[in-house]
């Protein structure tokens, strides 16, 4: 009787468990990022999902038989921050605004350009169900749009305005100030004045990536925000403004 029992179970286990193929892209060429983020495609591949993800850190463990990683390693040496020693002078909003130009759309564009990046979104019959990315310095709305699968975003900190106002729970621009700027948490009325001037260039900022690369369209704010099924982060009080 307990043996019949037992077959049940794993039948019904076995009927109702669905694998899924999962496309995760994470962009910064920071160690500190990659560390919070390999667990999660390393133990999704061992629960049975096919995943393939472009990072600049791959696991490169050849028992995880379910994993394809595309490896962009090469941006540490094609991009860098240097623009923010050479223009320490600058506002912290103004340091923000020219990260755009000279250290996301380089990174960005360098990874799309990667040959196993660019076969998958010339392939129009590639198919993933879902889309997993760190939610800064990240292609991962163009992809979603081409996969039409949901885009799952995550974040190694905490308090990004950009994340929150992309699943319409915009923070508060003076009682949250955007972690990028660097004001903590006393704000004098400039900062405060910044901080106002941030946001809605945040609100209003235009595409920095080219998705007609992915898909031949570009994708609004609204369809983005619809993307996004969720938002995970790390959040840490004692170290939240080091």
């Amino acid at each position: 009787m307990f043996a019949m029992f037992r077959l049940l179970c794993f039948s019904i286990i076995v009927a109702v468990a669905n694998s899924a193929n999962i496309f995760a892209i994470f962009s910064v060429p920071s160690i500190s990022h990659q560390l919070v983020f390999q667990p999660i495609w390393r133990e999704l591949s061992l629960r049975g999902h096919k995943v393939t993800v472009v990072t600049p850190n791959p696991l490169n463990d050849p028992t995880l038989t379910n994993l394809t990683e595309i490896d962009v390693s090469y941006v540490y040496g094609t991009v860098s921050l240097q623009f923010l020693i050479d223009n320490s002078n600058l506002m912290p909003d103004q340091l923000v605004s020219m990260s755009v130009d000279h250290y996301v759309k380089p990174l960005i564009e360098s990874q799309l350009n990667h040959s196993d990046v660019m076969k998958i979104l010339k392939d129009n019959n590639s198919h993933f169900d879902l889309v997993i990315s760190e939610m800064i310095c990240s292609p991962a709305f163009g992809f979603a749009y081409k996969f039409n699968a949901p885009l799952v975003g995550m974040l190694s900190f905490s308090d990004l305005s950009a994340a929150f106002l992309a699943i319409g729970n915009p923070l508060h621009p003076i009682l949250n100030p955007d972690m990028l700027l660097g004001y903590g948490k006393q704000l004098s009325f400039w900062q405060r004045v910044c901080q106002h001037i941030h946001r809605s260039a945040t609100f209003y900022e235009r595409d920095i990536c080219k998705i007609r690369r992915t898909k031949g369209a570009m994708v609004t704010k609204k369809e983005k925000r619809r993307m996004i099924g969720n938002i995970f982060r790390l959040q840490g009080l004692i170290v939240r403004y080091i």
